[in-house]
């Protein structure tokens, strides 16, 4: 099974060197402040944990689809199946997301230290959020559990507070570089 990034094979190359491009970048560790060390710790847990549910999703998918098509599966398997080809469609641009922003949060991670108190707890506090979603994500994608449809219903509700949180952030970057622009009635 083919998941495409955007669907479009152009935005897709695109995503891939940018990807390639930040993953060469090289970070400075050695001497680095606790909140930096203490912020990589997380990131790389989420980039294992979402390893981790990939591993599973295409190895249940496969054994699942071989199944499907040597007509072994019994009608409440097939149904199932069905649930986790519709929730991969959803699931999967999602994980990417996820991705993408833990190597552009690794490619900008001294910037950081620029944060108060407060933004760094909020920051990481929203971190260990996208780290509980994945591996919330981890137990529903097992082979045990198979729970599909409960994947979309979280996938769904943290995406939300994702999106909350970074527009949130965006905001708040906006309103800072307005209030560092001088107007030009504060020159006169």
């Amino acid at each position: 099974m083919n998941v495409t990034l955007l669907g479009d094979p152009v935005n897709n190359l695109l995503t891939e060197k940018l990807l390639i491009e930040l993953c060469s970048k090289y970070i400075h560790t050695l001497f680095s402040p606790r909140t930096i060390l203490e912020t990589i710790v997380v990131l790389r847990q989420i980039s294992t944990r979402c390893q981790h549910v990939s591993c599973q999703v295409i190895s249940v998918c496969e054994t699942r689809y071989e199944q499907w098509i040597n007509k072994s599966l019994r009608s409440r398997q097939r149904l199932n199946f069905l649930r986790m080809r519709r929730s991969i469609k959803f699931l999967s641009p999602v994980l990417q997301l996820v991705l993408i922003l833990i190597t552009l949060e690794l490619a900008n991670i001294h910037m950081i230290c620029r944060k108060n108190t407060f933004e760094y707890q909020q920051y990481l506090k929203f971190l260990k959020l996208i780290l509980q979603y994945i591996e919330n994500l981890v137990t529903y994608t097992s082979p045990e559990k198979n729970k599909w449809d409960e994947t979309i219903v979280l996938t769904h509700k943290s995406l939300i507070k994702i999106i909350t949180f970074l527009g949130r952030e965006l905001m708040l970057v906006q309103l800072a570089e307005t209030k560092n622009t001088v107007s030009p009635h504060q020159n006169s």
